[in-house]
């Protein structure tokens, strides 16, 4: 017969604690000094895989637009307009 699938065990920046799935991502290096700890973890409230996917990708989705917007603050003096 055919290999066993290699399914994920939980979506993308997530981690199972007991029946609950928590969001995880690190604090990426260039941002680490707005920060005082290198990962964010915040509980996802849900123990059902598809709404813990559905909250992690959200959450992931807006923390990238707010790193983004950090980003883009830290760099717009050296910006040339002509």
């Amino acid at each position: 017969p055919g290999a066993p699938s290699t399914q994920k065990l939980h979506p993308k920046h997530t981690y199972l604690k007991g029946n609950v799935y928590y969001f995880n991502r690190y604090i990426p290096s260039d941002l680490a000094q707005y920060y005082t700890t290198k990962r964010l973890i915040v509980s996802l409230r849900t123990s059902n895989r598809s709404d813990a996917s559905f909250r992690a990708k959200a959450m992931s989705h807006e923390l990238d637009k707010t790193w983004l917007s950090m980003r883009i603050k830290t760099i717009t003096p050296f910006l040339i307009v002509s």
